[in-house]
């Protein structure tokens, strides 16, 4: 007979429901227990045995790819950890930067910083020009002058050059320190801008060029042999995909590269791995390399296996100073008739309530009040 709701709340036991689910206690049930038991035993063992090569090679063994600068800082930098533009072995003569100041457009400053607009076939060719400066030039490998597109960028940023640096030929690193005619923006929204151009608006815009050039961003490229490995389907990817096995042991195909803020070489950003790797598609030699990006939650260590962000660095002048095709064309046919901005200088005004510029700031190792104040424009 059924049992009445006061008999199961003194006796739970009674519930049909809780008998139906009582453990056996004999026959296959031991069995089957024991069997789940040795299942889940035998599912923690391999799971440490693969977290302990995951922990040898993605935690244990991080290496620190700013080792490679420590070395710079006594050796070459007269113990500072600080190389920026004006500790380079030459500057550009004050003619030629007043010169290059005076062929861009729309001149408008913000407290100490100077931007101008130019179009786009005139403003690479410029770039080439007020960056090459005798002393320095030379010594850059060919493969790293001249001016290059960030082809598929989803910001707007859209030329760089590399070749006002100094390179470390033992090291193989090069060093390239924020300098004016060094970076150009899009004012506008080319109509193939990546993403739809959906970072390509005017606030996103001021954000990048004020914080690339009031933290005076250096940026570093250790070049080692690439590595080499399996071009993953997005979003994966591992570092050294595009470029040929082996190779740069005597050429440069493969750096690793990162940003040093205030052109500080002993701090960097960011803690993903970005490189530059060469690509076979190149017209001629440093033309076309992949721009990689390689990230992952920073409970992975070393192991950045999501690709996402890359973008190709093409190079429409070449280190001659001539148009490269058919780079150049496609760059100039993509930005249309949007001028690009420019970073020109310094107006030589002071920043914030400092009473100094940045530059007398960095060259008195005054970074507090500089930092601050750099906060503050980019931040608001």
């Amino acid at each position: 007979a059924p049992h009445s709701e006061m008999e199961l709340l003194l006796d739970p036991a009674l519930d049909p429901a809780l008998q139906s689910h009582t453990a056996p206690t004999s026959g296959a049930g031991c069995f089957t227990a024991r069997r789940c038991k040795g299942c889940c035993q035998l599912a923690c063992c391999t799971l440490l045995v693969l977290l302990v090569p995951w922990y040898g090679f993605c935690i244990k063994a991080q290496h620190s790819p700013i080792a490679a600068l420590y070395p710079l800082v006594q050796k070459y930098n007269g113990g500072s950890e600080y190389l920026n533009e004006w500790n380079l072995p030459a500057q550009q003569p004050a003619a030629v930067a007043d010169e290059c100041k005076s062929l861009l457009k729309n001149l408008t400053a913000l407290e100490s910083y100077e931007w101008g607009d130019i179009g786009a076939a005139e403003g690479a060719l410029l770039m080439y020009r007020c960056t090459k400066v005798p002393g320095v030039f030379e010594h850059v490998p060919r493969e790293m002058r001249g001016v290059f597109w960030m082809k598929g960028d989803v910001v707007a940023e859209e030329l760089s050059t590399f070749q006002n640096s100094r390179w470390f030929p033992e090291e193989r690193v090069l060093y390239a320190p924020w300098s004016p005619f060094m970076w150009a923006w899009s004012t506008g929204k080319p109509p193939s801008a990546p993403l739809l151009g959906w970072m390509y608006n005017p606030a996103d815009l001021r954000q990048s060029y004020v914080s690339l050039t009031a933290y005076n961003l250096a940026y570093s490229f250790q070049f080692k042999e690439c590595p080499g490995s399996w071009n993953f389907p997005f979003p994966f990817g591992t570092w050294g995909s595009h470029c040929p096995k082996a190779s740069g042991t005597s050429d440069l195909t493969y750096a690793e590269l990162k940003i040093h803020s205030f052109g500080r070489m002993t701090t960097y950003e960011p803690r993903d791995v970005y490189t530059i790797e060469r690509q076979s598609s190149e017209v001629k030699p440093g033309s076309s390399w992949y721009r990689g990006i390689y990230m992952a939650p920073r409970w992975m260590g070393r192991c950045k296996c999501f690709s996402v962000g890359n973008y190709e660095i093409l190079k429409v002048v070449d280190e001659d100073g001539l148009p490269l095709e058919p780079y150049f064309t496609e760059f100039v046919q993509y930005m249309g008739n949007i001028p690009l901005r420019v970073f020109a200088g310094y107006s030589g005004a002071p920043i914030g309530n400092t009473s100094r510029t940045p530059t007398e700031l960095m060259k008195t190792d005054d970074y507090r009040d500089l930092s601050r104040e750099v906060r503050r424009l980019v931040w608001g």
